[in-house]
């Protein structure tokens, strides 16, 4: 009785949160709305709150961190593949380690057998170590994140896209520890076999903690020419409210970021949306509910969990056609979350497997 009167309170709270409304943020000398990318790397498109509280209360946290980083080719004609998976994982600040990961996919072991040519990750708190970050700032500063890694050290982005020749876009949200600590911030990336487009970094309302996400886009060719242009969206949302709110208005304000996110997305196109939502309600949370309705060719499932908590998840939207699986891998891979496998077909190519017509091929 208690658990579904606190479920209806919470279904309340979040139904009357807030509509934000992001905008275009208009060009400034702040680092970090610049981009470190080659001349004529693809150019990166700001969205930000447009309420002046949010802006104000982003500011601080915005001067600690550097620039966005692109590391991406030119787009000379989309790749040829019918398949392609899409994985959402907190890499937990360089302690997950994402060169196991890879050659898992590539080798077939995430995917019942069938090895991985073609793949999007979404990742949620990685980091970069650059002495080029501001030193002579002052907070806020996020507490330092440097778990232990057995036999290894924690993986720069930067250094893990550069060594498996992936296209990279990395949007820090927040300094990790003071300059005292290191030189190091975190925040969301996406790493592809595929060239990025379109990239957006998106900087959700402000409840706690600053949180911007990064998005791109993939141009994808099928074998009979047809082609896909597909959204990616890494996302990490607040874990409790700041001290503005109580805790039990955690799930309203991740629920104002959500909107916020996609309010500032294109709307009605194919899409994947992953992330660690700190849905620590679960399925309750309108966060969760905003994005299963925004994109609604997501199967059912168990999100990946942490502790009690399902946390890290995968939304897709899809155009006719296509279709989309996803399941939670058993290992953590030294990270504290587990990531979540998706995998985007075109249906023929299901049914044609499903009838014993023909054989899956590498995705």
């Amino acid at each position: 009785m208690f658990r579904a009167a606190l479920v209806l309170a919470l279904v309340a709270l979040q139904a009357c949160a807030p509509r934000p409304r992001l905008v275009q943020a208009v060009p400034d000398a702040l680092a970090c709305r610049a981009v470190d990318g080659p001349a004529g790397s693809v150019a990166v498109q700001w969205w930000t709150p447009a309420a002046a509280e949010d802006r104000r209360a982003q500011l601080p946290w915005c001067r600690t961190v550097g620039p966005a980083v692109v590391r991406t080719g030119a787009v000379d004609e989309p790749a040829t593949v019918d398949r392609l998976v899409v994985v959402s994982w907190n890499v937990h600040v360089g302690g997950g380690d994402l060169y196991a990961l890879v050659d898992d996919l590539r080798a077939g072991r995430l995917t019942h057998g069938r090895p991985v040519a073609n793949f999007v990750l979404l990742l949620q708190e990685a980091f970069r170590d650059d002495p080029g970050l501001p030193s002579g700032v002052e907070g806020p500063f996020a507490r330092a994140i440097r778990p232990g890694a057995k036999n290894r050290l924690r993986q720069d982005i930067e250094a893990v896209a550069e060594r498996l020749g992936l296209h990279l876009f990395y949007v820090p949200s927040m300094r990790n520890g003071s300059p005292e600590d290191g030189m190091e911030d975190r925040g969301n990336a996406v790493l592809s076999t595929v060239p990025l487009q379109g990239l957006q970094a998106i900087e959700l309302p402000f409840e706690r903690q600053r949180r911007v996400a990064a998005a791109a886009r993939v141009e994808l060719r099928t074998a009979n020419g047809d082609t896909l242009p597909l959204h990616v969206v890494s996302v990490h949302l607040d874990n409790r409210p700041g001290l503005r709110r109580l805790f039990v208005l955690a799930p309203p304000a991740r629920a104002r970021q959500m909107r916020g996110l996609l309010d500032a997305l294109p709307k009605d196109v194919p899409a994947v949306l992953g992330g660690d939502l700190n849905t620590w309600f679960g399925t309750s949370e309108g966060a969760w509910a905003l994005a299963r309705q925004a994109f609604p060719d997501t199967p059912p499932g168990e999100a990946a969990t942490l502790g009690p908590f399902r946390l890290d998840h995968l939304f897709f939207r899809l155009p006719e056609g296509w279709t989309a699986d996803w399941h939670v891998v058993g290992s953590t891979y030294g990270s504290d979350h587990r990531p979540v496998v998706g995998e985007i077909r075109r249906v023929h190519q299901i049914d044609r497997i499903r009838a014993g017509l023909t054989h899956p091929d590498p995705i």
